[in-house]
């Protein structure tokens, strides 16, 4: 469900905004804590890595959306390939701070879906897997959390991420990322 040999490229286009583009590319293998994960790179040059342990799929990374800043690399889980439909789990609980406001944060994910079929960017897609992200925010030192900034992704098994969508505050429409292409044979 998240493909991560060398070489690969999926390229996404924003559904609200045809002309803008995203291209990710899997490039290099890197030891993080004595574990490689793959070097993800895209376009703006953001890089994230990523790893597959049996059925499940980890990133490297921080929590850097929604306002975020000073976050923490972190290890967590994003996909449980195995999970059934509505089965969530969270990361760690970490230090972040939010319109500059230290709070704790952490993440939430939900599968919303489970080997269904979906046209996207006007292709079938099946063998899909939908979660649903959330960042929790605790602005009492972790004893009770808010869910913030939430969106879903899509992913398709021997592809990997199809669709990602991102709520907007009304009356802004949602952000809505569908993959164009990708290129899986290096």
């Amino acid at each position: 469900y998240f493909p991560d040999m060398e070489g690969l490229n999926w390229v996404y286009q924003d559904a609200a905004n045809t002309a803008e583009t995203a291209t990710t590319v899997s490039s290099e293998i890197e030891q993080i804590n004595d574990i490689p994960y793959h070097k993800f790179t895209d376009l703006s040059g953001k890089t994230r890595y990523y790893r597959k342990n049996n059925n499940e799929y980890y990133e490297y990374g921080t929590i850097d959306y929604g306002g975020v800043t000073d976050a923490p690399m972190i290890e967590y889980v994003f996909l449980k390939d195995n999970a059934p439909e509505n089965t969530s789990w969270e990361t760690a609980v970490v230090d972040l701070t939010v319109a500059q406001i230290r709070v704790k944060g952490k993440l939430r994910f939900t599968i919303t879906g489970k080997d269904f079929t979906q046209v996207i960017g006007g292709n079938s897609y099946d063998n899909l897997i939908a979660v649903y992200t959330e960042l929790l925010i605790s602005i009492d030192g972790g004893v009770n959390f808010t869910p913030s900034n939430p969106f879903t992704t899509i992913y398709a098994k021997g592809i990997g991420v199809v669709y990602t969508e991102i709520p907007k505050p009304y009356p802004n429409p949602n952000a809505q990322w569908e993959i164009k292409n990708y290129f899986l044979n290096p």
